[in-house]
C-alpha cells in the first residue's frame, strides 16, 4: 500500500489510478513531466529536446528516459546512480552532463544512443562495462 500523493488515502501500490480521487497516486499535478517518488525519477513524460533535471533526484531508474526524443540532458546535482537502460534508445541524444555527485552508471544506461558524442562526467564515477555505445566520447572532470 502507498499513500496517494493527491488525496492522501491509502491505495495498492500497483494502482495507476486512485480509487478515491481518480488521479495517478504516484504523481502530484506538478510532476507530469518528471515522475518521481522518494528521490527516484522513474519516468520522463516531457516533450522537450533539451532537458535539465530538477533538484531532489538521487536515482534515475531503469528505462526512465527510454525511447524519448531528448537531444541533451543536464543531470542535477544530487543524482548518485544512473540505473541500467535509463537512457536506452534515446536516438537523438547528443550531449549529457553528469554531476560530481554521480557515483555509478550501470550497464546499458546509455546504450543505443548512436548520436551521443559528448558526455561530461566526474573522475570518481564508476562506469560499468557497456554503459555507453562505443562512439560516445567521455570527458572526465
Amino acid at each position: 500500500m502507498i499513500r496517494c500523493y493527491n488525496c492522501q488515502k491509502k491505495v495498492p501500490a500497483s494502482d495507476v489510478e486512485c480509487r478515491y480521487c481518480g488521479r495517478n497516486p504516484w504523481l502530484t499535478d506538478d510532476q507530469d513531466t518528471f515522475a518521481m517518488r522518494g528521490g527516484v525519477l522513474f519516468r520522463y513524460n516531457g516533450e522537450k529536446g533539451e532537458v535539465a533535471l530538477p533538484s531532489g533526484i538521487e536515482i534515475i531508474d531503469e528505462s526512465a528516459f527510454e525511447d524519448t526524443d531528448i537531444s541533451s540532458v543536464t543531470i542535477s546535482d544530487g543524482v548518485s546512480v544512473i540505473r541500467a537502460y535509463a537512457f536506452y534508445s534515446c536516438r537523438k541524444l547528443s550531449y549529457a552532463y553528469i554531476p560530481e555527485s554521480a557515483r555509478k552508471i550501470e550497464k546499458a544506461a546509455f546504450l543505443e544512443c548512436p548520436n551521443l558524442r559528448s558526455v561530461h562526467l566526474p573522475v570518481g564515477c564508476e562506469v560499468e562495462d557497456g554503459a555507453f555505445d562505443e562512439g560516445a566520447v567521455l570527458y572526465r572532470y
